[in-house]
């Protein structure tokens, strides 16, 4: 429930990014709670809470200690807000506009920057908006500082990342130079020799996981509290294939510095992008090696081998492989041969079902036999059709897509027309706004709230557009894919049983659902989508007896 605010209860923001941690103590969190202090006890304000955000970026709008004090002020809790400066409020200019022009004062609180002697109470500020423009200007031209410098440090061999990779930790004396990790090195070791004897990634992970070794994430918030987010108490020692594998590939394990493997899209957009390794900065022989050169490459070489060795099975191949997948997580289909578990030997069931347990996902079990028989005859009642009268069976496929348009109740081209219009109208608000700004015929206020809704506005259309477009793609294509699958259907009109040559030519993925059992039949579905024609809608519900 809303508080009644008293008029002096106030917060002070405090927030250090790690580009200012360079600035010395002026910009240390200690020096602006005292600076916020001393202020707030000449005014007569009483402080009621600090919210602090240290190692958070300005441009970032989700931080923990600024969204508390917003929650505070949307709770009635606090009547003044202080900070240092407008920066440490943030570094993004429409963001920062709209706090102080509007959010404030919608909420009834007085916003106080002190250095920037802003002071929403008093007259206009004038020069507010300007000094918003500045910090996110500062702010991009930092980030191209700060990915410089780390591409310098990259260059000369120097560690540049968040945490060490596991198995290393930094050095105390020099936080860009690593050193071993003596608790947990011996894992390192273990990871690859398992690796050299023959394990597979996956039975390296059973391995790890019956003796209890904590995964490097576990470990990590354990020893030091950090990406508490990510840490998972209830499965602290279930490792990942993909994790052993990126160990095994990781030449910082032989002393090397690999860097500039990923980056961020821009100071704004968070979003990783991966670099072509030929792109990406190695230095040699940069700390003290975990893993010798011979033990690393024969490691390597086996877990290269183990994906193209020899089937297992040569005379009862998985005909399935990289095609069936579970409904509910759309992790791939595994075949249990053999099993001791009532209904699963020669099923499929969900790959993480079977590796991680019920916590994950569910069986979804499906015999096999069962399967290869509806799939066989799914695809034999379509080449019957083909058979019989081609023009019908491409005409029956246009009108199923011709309903799944309808059924959504959609015409993309007129919605794609109308969100063009406008896009085009928002075009000229924007360039008119801007123009009614700089000639002072709008406020600061006007101008914020404004600028701010319109661009958000203009960013979905956009995206609505490029959806649409994708969308009217489709659809002008259905008709050509419904006859190229057609085509596929007749170099297959002998098919008499299920091989792998007949399934891959035909399907792209087949999702299996959990059964059902109704009147004492196990009902299953079963989608299976073929290649270019997609779902089609006689192939969706399928009956199978349990075995």
């Amino acid at each position: 429930m809303k508080q009644q605010q008293s008029k002096n209860t106030t917060g002070i923001y405090l927030r250090l990014s790690r580009d200012d941690e360079t600035n010395g103590e002026s910009m240390s969190i200690s020096s602006q709670r005292q600076l916020l202090r001393n202020y707030a006890k000449e005014q007569g304000f009483t402080i009621v809470r600090e919210y602090v955000d240290d190692g958070y970026s300005g441009t970032n709008f989700n931080r923990p200690g600024f969204n508390e004090m917003k929650a505070d002020i949307e709770d009635g809790k606090l009547s003044i807000v202080i900070t240092k400066d407008l920066s440490r409020l943030g570094r993004n200019y429409l963001e920062t506009g709209y706090l102080t022009e509007v959010y404030f004062s919608e909420h009834n609180v007085r916003f106080i920057a002190v250095q920037d002697s802003v002071d929403t109470f008093g007259e206009e500020n004038e020069f507010m908006p300007f000094r918003n423009i500045m910090n996110e200007w500062y702010a991009k031209d930092n980030a191209k500082k700060v990915r410089a410098g780390y591409r310098i440090k990259a260059i000369e061999g120097k560690f540049t990342g968040g945490y060490a990779p596991y198995g290393y930790e930094k050095d105390p004396l020099d936080i860009h130079k690593l050193v071993i990790d003596k608790e947990v090195a011996p894992v390192i070791k273990k990871i690859f020799s398992l690796a050299i004897a023959g394990y597979s990634s996956f039975k390296i992970c059973k391995t790890l996981k019956a003796e209890s070794i904590l995964t490097p994430r576990s470990y990590l918030y354990l020893k030091t509290g950090k990406y508490a987010k990510t840490y998972d108490p209830a499965h602290p020692y279930d490792w990942g294939t993909t994790i052993i594998r990126r160990i095994i590939a990781n030449e910082v394990y032989l002393g090397h510095m690999v860097s500039g493997i990923t980056s961020t899209k821009s100071f704004k957009d968070k979003r990783l992008i991966r670099h072509a390794p030929e792109d990406w900065i190695k230095v040699e022989n940069t700390h003290e090696a975990i893993i010798d050169a011979e033990t690393f490459e024969e490691a390597n070489k086996n877990l290269s081998v183990r994906k193209h060795m020899e089937p297992q099975y040569p005379d009862d191949p998985n005909i399935y492989t990289g095609i069936l997948r579970c409904s509910t997580c759309r992790s791939v289909m595994s075949l249990a041969r053999e099993s001791k578990v009532k209904y699963t030997s020669g099923n499929y069931m969900c790959g993480k079902f079977r590796t991680r347990g019920k916590e994950y996902c569910s069986m979804h079990y499906i015999n096999r036999k069962n399967l290869n028989r509806l799939v066989l005859e799914d695809i034999q009642y379509h080449i019957r059709e083909t058979q019989l009268d081609e023009k019908k069976l491409i005409k029956k496929l246009n009108k199923y897509d011709k309903e799944k348009s309808s059924n959504s109740a959609v015409n993309y081209g007129e919605q794609l027309k109308t969100k063009k219009a406008r896009q085009k109208e928002l075009d000229i608000i924007l360039k008119k706004l801007f123009e009614e700004y700089a000639l002072g015929k709008i406020t600061e206020t006007q101008f914020n709230l404004m600028a701010g809704k319109f661009n958000d506005e203009h960013e979905q259309v956009v995206q609505d557009i490029d959806n649409l477009n994708e969308k009217i793609r489709e659809n002008s294509d259905d008709e050509d894919k419904n006859k190229r699958f057609v085509q596929l259907l007749k170099n297959y009109t002998e098919a008499t049983e299920l091989d792998s040559n007949l399934l891959h030519s035909l399907v792209d993925t087949i999702i299996v659902y959990d059964s059902e059992v109704i009147d004492g039949q196990r009902t299953q579905r079963v989608d299976i989508h073929y290649k270019f024609a997609g779902v089609i809608k006689s192939s969706e519900v399928y009956t199978s007896p349990q075995t």
